[in-house]
């Protein structure tokens, strides 16, 4: 079976020296944003150990990157776990967060575990967020609604396949 889009993008940006173009990566909005002063962190839960090879594969695929350290990875500091809060709290220390993307509901909540009801209450919670600073991209190839569809992340990929057909 062929890799996913997805997964191709991910070996896009990961991998180092790879100059392959799964899908248009440029983002318009970003561009425009950094060329109006704005600061765009990359809150990513890839680990420490390819933060380079990210960064110039991100650089590549004409993503803006600034002058600093603005790509967050998964164990970069020992706080750093999957969840993201402790991340964007970090941006919100020198920066103003004025918009979160993500294709994810853990991208915006670390509160974006548990069941279905349980999601449903956080998404609730956070209404007043939900595309106005917060932008949730669709993104039905993998993510947490997996584990709270399906109540296991460690169904073998047949079972989730098997789940995600029956709903």
């Amino acid at each position: 079976m062929g890799s996913t889009g997805m997964e191709r993008a991910v070996d896009a940006i990961c991998e180092p020296g790879v100059r392959r173009r799964p899908f248009r990566a440029r983002s318009p909005l970003q561009n425009y944003a950094a060329s109006k002063g704005v600061t765009i962190f990359y809150v990513t839960n890839r680990t420490f150990d390819t933060e380079e090879a990210t960064r110039e594969n991100l650089k590549a695929l004409g993503f803006p990157l600034g002058n600093s350290d603005t790509i967050y990875t998964k164990g970069e500091r020992p706080e750093w776990t999957s969840k993201k809060e402790s991340r964007i709290a970090a941006v919100a220390e020198t920066h103003r967060v004025v918009l979160l993307m993500g294709d994810n509901f853990g991208d915006f909540l670390d509160a974006a575990s548990g069941s279905v009801a349980d999601r449903q209450a956080a998404y609730e919670a956070a209404s007043e967020h939900w595309g106005r600073d917060w932008i949730a991209m669709p993104n039905p190839t993998y993510g947490s609604w997996e584990g709270a569809a399906g109540g296991s992340y460690a169904l073998s990929k047949t079972s989730v396949a098997r789940t995600r057909s029956m709903r």
